[in-house]
């Protein structure tokens, strides 16, 4: 007969196959939504309206005539906005090096626009590359935004935390989202794909 903790410990390894099926689904639909967005608009370039982390209004316009690496995440994140964030600032190091007509651009966007206020975002972007732009803004543009990059993201509800897909984007000096890094992706490879995108 089993016992009270072999039953829990089944049920704990359901639980966390559960979580990794779940996982691996939001990573391929993220995938099918970029792909959906190429197939049927093949010069994507996201709007957006947000603010900024001084309270500024910033939008598409302000990434024009340089590249850009975008992320969206919220600040209470434990472990895959942390990740993500110092790889871009990795990235934006390394990059640095490479001759570029301009400075790459990195901008972190919250997608938990009830907690990440512009003193809060401000404060996130400090432990990351100095040039992160920090967004936040109303809910519905922020919806917006993500919706135009093909973001999947949820805002955080009273007992669910904040989700997103892991992704971050690069856009081209013209504006156009011409590609995208999943969370495997390592700065090595980050940096041979942006390279070879780059003129």
């Amino acid at each position: 007969m089993l016992n009270s903790l072999t039953i829990r410990s089944a049920s704990d390894v359901w639980v966390r196959l559960g979580i990794v099926l779940a996982v691996l689904a939001l990573v391929a639909a993220a995938t099918t939504v970029f792909a959906f967005l190429h197939a049927f608009d093949p010069d994507p370039r996201p709007r957006f309206s947000l603010i900024d982390q001084d309270g500024r209004t910033f939008t598409e316009a302000h990434l024009r005539g340089q590249w850009s690496l975008v992320y969206f995440g919220f600040t209470r994140c434990p472990k895959v906005c942390p990740t993500q964030m110092s790889k871009i600032t990795r990235l934006t190091n390394e990059l640095e090096s490479h001759d570029l007509d301009s400075e790459i651009q990195p901008v972190f966007i919250t997608v938990d626009p009830d907690n990440d206020d512009v003193q809060t975002i401000s404060g996130y972007i400090d432990h990351f590359h100095p040039r992160f732009v920090g967004l936040t803004g109303e809910p519905a543009a922020l919806d917006a935004a993500a919706s135009s990059f093909g973001a999947l993201t949820r805002a955080a509800g009273s007992d669910t935390p904040a989700f997103h897909s892991s992704a971050i984007y690069l856009m081209d000096p013209s504006g156009r989202l011409i590609d995208y890094f999943p969370f495997e992706a390592t700065v090595p490879e980050l940096r041979r794909r942006v390279v070879e995108t780059m003129p």
